[in-house]
């Protein structure tokens, strides 16, 4: 029974900890023209969309790179522009640890605290759990007011003040939680473990060796791009953080050739050894060492980091298997983060297809609405209240202007071109008219509440993926009702004609075949069965250009036609679900496990 009850399920594979090492390359395929790519990028240039920069490499061949609109106001970017490349700094940072932990100078199970003694909040943070965001310690960009704070050069010992007056949130190794505490601690171990300053080993061992000749530690006078923010009307500046902050958890600066020449040589073990580069891509709680897999809608596996500070925005990523490299760099956007990135994949691996065109362009991806309850006046008469807060990895800093509603609501919007599927946490100043800062309060899911006189708030972004949970969840009571009912025709429309179905004994199977061991197991079967979605620790997340990704348990029964009991057993599930032309959403892949 429990095989034909595996094969009722949609299941999934969520394992703690996951090795997904990057495949043997095939042979390179050249990259499509670019003139298949011109009309879309001719549509963003028109709508004056994005301004950026791009580079994709397949192989040895020499990189394909474009650019667009500016990089200061009144300079058009070129290829040699220089962006902050934000978050994706923590790649290079965990390069030259690695690179001292093959030199016999740094050990991953090395404590921390070596390098910072009498910190207390270091005890059992070792190297790893550094790069891996397991030390459990506050993020720095969680510090009351660390915006506006980072904006001013700080000296080493501001710096390291906070950062190790920071408290602990949760047990070193027992979880994972995106930190930017963690790469700020690992610049100075770099620089103790390495006796040299970070900049010069980023320099001899990286840089020059590969001939990056504008990846470097940003210095401010020297910087040739700037960002910017859309407010609805014009393009408006954005507040710099000063890059005696970042440091190496966010404060480089490169250019997409450069990057996707790196991201060649570490692939191609020209700066770590194969058992080093196999350590770093192995997952554990979604991260590797200083990458993580990224979930660039391309059949084969991909790796990289992305970055966001102020107003820059930086996707780097490689394919192993095809040797496909690809960076972009924007300093000013109004299209969903990843749509560049999306559209150079598919012209990397189908632009060649004589059915390839440019998807279409949308100006943006969600837009969330902020509900401010119970109902009142603010304290201060003529007050113009705002939030300031942090998706990561995303952020603004400016205020969020909140307007009162006939219905004596404060509502405020934010447009986000962000994509779901990292860690989330949020942070949210409360300030008056002033700019003075009245209320700080962060937690660590999709919903968020902060308290404002004289009673509570609700910050309440969570329309769109609301949304998105019912419609998920409307197509898995299809499934069920099918399953219950045993109703094959109605099955068959649950499931997409390119349903892949991947079972933990039975292994894969396709539409037909499923609905064929359907067929046989309701003809030889007696009684009647039941699925129950258990709501439990269930996860719907987007995923965009498909749909949705839906991880969970269900409890699956069987009732004996002669009234015995129930014969059941809970299993886990992961769904890709898909909306597909005609608009129904059906399931595309499947994973099954725990039988």
């Amino acid at each position: 029974m429990n095989r034909w009850i595996g094969r009722l399920l949609a299941g999934g594979l969520a394992l703690a900890a996951l090795s997904l090492s990057p495949s043997r390359a095939e042979p390179a395929t050249p990259l499509p023209p670019l003139s298949r790519l011109q009309p879309y990028l001719d549509e963003i240039q028109r709508g004056d969309l994005l301004h950026a920069a791009w580079a994709v490499q397949r192989g040895e061949a020499a990189p394909l790179s474009g650019a667009l609109g500016e990089s200061r106001r009144g300079q058009a970017a070129g290829p040699d522009t220089a962006y902050r490349i934000g978050s994706v700094s923590k790649t290079f940072t965990a390069v030259l640890a690695l690179q001292l932990v093959e030199q016999g100078r740094l050990r991953l199970d090395q404590p921390v605290a070596d390098f910072f003694p009498g910190a207390a909040q270091l005890d059992g943070v070792t190297v790893e759990h550094l790069l891996r965001h397991r030390a459990g310690l506050s993020d720095v960009k969680d510090a009351p007011d660390f915006e506006r704070w980072a904006r001013q050069p700080r000296r080493m010992d501001e710096l390291q003040a906070l950062v190790l007056g920071l408290p602990r949130q949760f047990p070193a190794g027992s979880r994972a939680a995106y930190s930017n505490t963690g790469y700020l601690l690992l610049h100075w171990v770099v620089e103790r473990a390495g006796q040299a300053p970070y900049a010069q080993q980023l320099r001899e061992r990286i840089a020059a060796p590969l001939g990056l000749v504008h990846t470097r530690l940003a210095l401010p006078a020297e910087e040739n791009s700037d960002s910017r923010h859309w407010d609805g009307h014009a393009w408006q500046p954005v507040s710099a953080t000063d890059p005696s902050v970042p440091l190496g958890a966010g404060a480089l600066v490169s250019t997409p050739a450069e990057l996707v020449r790196f991201g060649q040589a570490l692939f191609a073990h020209r700066l770590l050894g194969p058992e080093t580069l196999a350590r770093m891509t192995t997952v554990q709680d979604g991260f590797g060492l200083g990458l993580y897999p990224l979930p660039a809608g391309a059949a084969e596996p991909s790796w990289g980091h992305e970055g966001v500070i102020d107003g820059y925005r930086a996707t780097w990523m490689v394919q192993p298997r095809s040797g496909t490299a690809l960076a972009v760099l924007a300093n000013a956007e109004r299209l969903p983060r990843d749509a560049l990135r999306d559209e150079l994949l598919r012209w990397a691996h189908h632009g060649a297809e004589p059915g390839y065109a440019p998807t279409d362009l949308r100006p943006q991806a969600q837009r969330w609405t902020v509900v401010l309850d119970p109902r009142g006046q603010p304290q201060s008469a003529g007050s113009r209240w705002a939030l300031r807060g942090s998706l990561p990895p995303l952020r603004w800093d400016r205020g969020l202007p909140l307007t009162l509603q006939p219905d004596g609501r404060w509502t405020a919007e934010l447009a986000w071109t962000g994509r779901a599927g990292l860690p989330l946490e949020s942070k949210f100043v409360l300030e008056d008219a002033q700019g003075q800062v009245l209320r700080w309060e962060r937690t660590d899911n999709r919903r968020w509440s902060v308290g404002m006189p004289p009673g509570p708030m609700r910050f309440d972004v969570d329309a769109a993926q609301e949304a998105l949970e019912a419609t998920v969840l409307a197509a898995d009571a299809r499934l069920s009702r099918a399953l219950n009912e045993r109703d094959l025709s109605a099955m068959a429309d649950v499931f997409s004609q390119q349903l892949e179905f991947f079972h933990d004994r039975g292994g894969r199977s396709t539409h037909a075949d499923n609905l064929a061991q359907f067929r046989q197991n309701f003809a030889r079967t007696e009684g009647r069965s039941s699925r129950t979605l258990l709501t439990e620790g269930l996860q719907i997340r987007p995923v965009p250009g498909v749909g949705a990704m839906q991880i969970g348990r269900h409890r699956f029964c069987f009732h004996p036609a002669d009234g015995a009991a129930a014969q059941c057993q809970e299993l886990g599930f992961s769904h890709v679900w898909a909306q597909e032309p005609d608009g129904v959403w059906r399931l595309l892949r499947v994973l099954s496990y725990g039988h």
